[in-house]
């Protein structure tokens, strides 16, 4: 039986031929023309390392001087990478191209097999070589413009390069996908990462990027909750925290993690108790709580501020707002258009400012505030929330008049100091 092979009747014909008589080949099959990147990427490679693969060409005419030209029927991308650097200087007109040169018979053929048969490096193997390079002093940048990609494509495959080796065999053997590996990748702790997979590694059904990240993080804290938020990563790293950073999160996905809950605790309460000391200057007392909830305030009583009173000139804008929206809410519902709409929210936002602005100037008075202490704590979106007018039971006087307005607010069941 003959062996399943075509072979060439003879050597391949191989030549060093002028660029400036090199065209596309109108049988080239590529069709789909590569994206911007894709061709900036190969251009930056071939500017670094030069051709690795030669053109493959056909004998397209030739000139009443005798000069050759020569069709491509394999290497389109090749040959406009080749162009664009003669374009900027880099290579002359005349620079030599390796080619194979082959018969007109089989062109269209042998330019199907060399796109259809062509195999992509393995993302694995580019990991590993953009890390060798990056071990050997290359900086990402540098690799970034050999390989005319972005940055940050290049940190993430060196993030890659930093999960374990076993788990980077176990992508190649198609154990898991890459997105579990780029999921291991948010810590750079290899038997931590190995931890995890001996636990998942024989669950019965393929492990989900999900899960990884979920048992990753168990015990670290994510940065965009408000004990992180408001202490600062930056202050937490400078304090020497260890943070974990997700270089695969999308925008709107928390890709960050600390580390050492119990640090940020501290620095959090070491914050917040600056907060206190200067407001105990001006209060009682005043104290420092991480998370102050409803059942933190329930046990005190409450004096309030003096209210202030809107100015002529906040009176006339608000009753000029109330009178808009009242027309406003007078119209049916297909009279409404974007403008009124947009009319009716900068109204409302316009009254919550002026109510706001008012609300501002109310103050407490030296004696509420003789008898009255203060919480520093943190709000919801991480920023500084202080509760002020809390009494302590032992601090209601016996004497204030039940009639007076400003007289503190006893707790639920409490009696003021001198009750019976």
């Amino acid at each position: 039986m003959e062996p399943f092979v075509n072979a060439p009747a003879s050597q391949p014909d191989l030549r060093a031929i002028p660029l400036a008589l090199l065209a596309l080949a109108p049988e080239n099959v590529r069709e789909t023309p590569p994206s911007p990147a894709d061709q900036a990427q190969l251009t930056a490679s071939i500017k670094a390392h030069g051709l690795l693969e030669s053109l493959v060409v056909r004998q397209d005419s030739t000139a009443a001087d005798g000069t050759e030209r020569f069709a491509v029927i394999a290497g389109g991308r090749r040959l406009t990478a080749l162009n664009l650097l003669a374009e900027d200087g880099v290579i002359a007109s005349t620079h030599p191209v390796p080619c194979q040169v082959v018969s007109n018979d089989n062109s269209a053929e042998l330019s199907l097999a060399e796109n259809v048969m062509r195999i992509p490096m393995h993302p694995a193997d580019q990991v590993v070589a953009f890390k060798a390079l990056a071990d050997t002093g290359s900086t990402t940048s540098a690799i970034a413009a050999r390989f005319g990609v972005t940055e940050r494509l290049v940190e993430q495959r060196l993030r890659l390069g930093n999960v374990a080796r076993h788990l980077l065999n176990a992508y190649r053997a198609d154990q898991i996908d890459l997105a579990v590996l780029k999921a291991f990748a948010i810590t750079t702790d290899h038997e931590r990462q190995l931890a995890v997979w001996n636990q998942i590694a024989h669950q019965g059904y393929r492990p989900t990027a999900w899960q990884v990240k979920r048992m990753l993080t168990e015990d670290p804290v994510p940065a965009n909750i408000s004990i992180a938020r408001f202490v600062g990563v930056e202050a937490y790293e400078s304090a020497g925290g260890a943070v974990m950073r997700d270089l695969f999160a999308d925008q709107h996905e928390n890709g960050v993690w600390l580390e050492n809950p119990n640090l940020l605790a501290e620095l959090a309460t070491a914050k917040l108790r600056t907060v206190a000391d200067e407001l105990a200057q001006r209060w009682k007392w005043a104290e420092a709580v991480l998370d102050a909830d409803w059942s933190t305030t329930a046990q005190y009583g409450h004096v309030h501020p003096v209210p202030s009173e809107p100015t002529a000139e906040e009176s006339e804008d608000m009753q000029r707002i109330e009178a808009r929206q009242f027309e406003l809410a007078e119209l049916e519902e297909d009279q409404w258009t974007e403008e009124l709409i947009e009319e009716s929210e900068v109204l409302e936002a316009r009254y919550l400012a002026i109510e706001a602005t008012i609300e501002a100037r109310a103050f407490f008075r030296p004696e509420d505030m003789a008898i009255s202490g203060c919480i520093a704590t943190i709000a919801r979106d991480g920023k500084l929330h202080v509760i002020r007018g809390l009494v302590r039971p032992d601090d209601i006087p016996a004497d204030r008049a039940a009639d007076d307005p400003a007289a503190p607010t006893p707790p639920a069941g409490a009696t003021p100091a001198g009750s019976p």
